[in-house]
């Protein structure tokens, strides 16, 4: 004989079932499922993934076929597949926020590739709050003030700085003359 009993998950993640009255389990923990609540997923309603079904008319909460192989699972991947399917490489489950291993990490493979005087920033000078907050970069004056004051702007627009300095320090100009006669 089958019982089915409606189960509260209260705040720790312990959850009570009963597969028969003779052989009944109370207290299995999340350590002792497939899935094992680590970090921040210990503050995750349970309901946000076991949704509530309604089974021969009583409510009951689902525990199977979740999907959990990987972090994108559940979650948004906000790099787009660019540093792959192990988040774990960079994130912990405390924080997507907290990053670890950054001694490895290869700024190469985001939308702003690291050269010249940029290599030798750390990274909190462009980073200032968060590590993974995306930054303007579009132009260097998304992070650099126009050190012309606009003097060389055409129709109100100032030309990006890279049209006549590089990567490696303002101090260097490249000048193209054009021969005028």
């Amino acid at each position: 004989m089958l019982i089915i009993i409606r189960v509260e998950c209260p705040e720790n993640a312990t959850i009570a079932i009963a597969l028969n009255p003779l052989r009944m389990r109370q207290d299995l923990t999340t350590a002792q499922t497939r899935f094992p609540l680590l970090g921040s997923h210990k503050n995750v309603a349970c309901e946000k993934c076991h949704k509530t079904e309604i089974i021969n008319g009583k409510p009951k909460q689902n525990s199977k076929g979740l999907a959990f192989s990987n972090c994108t699972a559940c979650h948004k991947d906000v790099h787009d597949n660019k540093f792959g399917q192990n988040c774990k490489k960079c994130h912990s489950e405390e924080s997507f926020h907290a990053v670890k291993g950054m001694k490895s990490f290869d700024h190469d493979r985001t939308d702003f590739k690291l050269i010249g005087k940029h290599r030798l920033l750390a990274c909190k000078s462009c980073h200032k709050t968060s590590l993974t907050e995306p930054i303007k970069h579009n132009h260097c004056t998304s992070c650099h003030a126009d050190y012309h004051n606009k003097d060389f702007a055409k129709n109100g627009v100032s030309p990006d700085c890279n049209q006549c300095h590089n990567n490696d320090g303002f101090t260097r100009v490249l000048i193209q003359l054009k021969n005028t006669v």
